[in-house]
């Protein structure tokens, strides 16, 4: 419990803690604002799932802040040298690493709940200001949405955590990520074709709606994406939590 107390006490006195929530939350407000409400068309604004269907959008591109502060929160650790009291504070290294994975949880969870508000909000406010009243009645399956966006957010933000337990240098393991997220995944989208949807990121894409994978849609069901995510992240997690049992206290 002090352990996991101190974790979250660390999480608040990050300057970052607060910096990125603060612009990935800005960033959602003017990309649902403009790019979806402003410029609705009318065949979105006669759709009843288009204000569902505006969560996900910025969500895709600012689950990424997430993800950085994860990084952060263990990587500033082996920066600035408090590793070395962290573990000698805590009787068991995998309650240090369990509670890291509790805060990043828990942020991640509160992180992704508000952005989807603030892009719901947003876009509604965004056709109401430009269209007036022409947006139809809106249906949102609010347990369906919900439980993927908290997935997607949430894997982002874990997958950032380990494999910064993994590199545990600041720098390398944030160009590790940005080449993980971007160009490396796409590489091995065009190698395995149909198989990359056994790929970590593939599969999260796939958690909130199919994606297009060398011109082909390939209809994954969320469930069936989210068990991969799930099996890939815990062989990840595992290698992470022997190596961190194992290694010294240094970068």
């Amino acid at each position: 419990m002090l352990t996991l107390r101190a974790e979250f006490r660390k999480l608040f006195t990050l300057r970052s803690a607060y910096a990125i929530p603060l612009l990935a939350l800005a960033a959602t407000a003017a990309l649902a604002f403009y790019l979806a409400g402003w410029y609705a068309t009318p065949q979105d604004l006669h759709d009843p799932g288009f204000l569902a269907a505006q969560v996900a959008s910025p969500l895709g591109i600012v689950v990424v802040f997430g993800a950085l502060l994860s990084i952060l929160l263990m990587t500033h650790e082996y920066r600035y040298n408090t590793i070395m009291y962290t573990l000698m504070s805590a009787n068991s290294r995998s309650k240090v690493l369990l509670a890291k994975i509790v805060v990043v949880t828990a942020f991640a969870l509160a992180f992704t709940v508000t952005v989807d508000v603030v892009s719901l909000v947003a876009s509604y406010l965004g056709a109401r200001v430009v269209h007036g009243h022409a947006l139809v009645p809106q249906t949102i399956d609010v347990g369906e949405l919900l439980w993927r966006t908290l997935v997607f957010g949430w894997g982002y933000a874990i997958a950032g955590l380990v494999i910064a337990t993994l590199i545990r240098h600041q720098v390398g393991t944030i160009v590790t990520v940005f080449l993980l997220f971007g160009p490396i995944e796409g590489i091995l989208d065009a190698i395995l074709g149909h198989n990359a949807l056994y790929l970590p990121f593939t599969a999260l894409g796939n958690v909130l709606k199919s994606k297009t994978i060398n011109t082909v849609l390939l209809p994954v069901s969320p469930e069936r994406a989210a068990l991969v995510f799930a099996a890939d992240i815990a062989i990840g997690g595992m290698v992470a939590w022997m190596l961190f049992l194992r290694r010294d206290a240094s970068s």
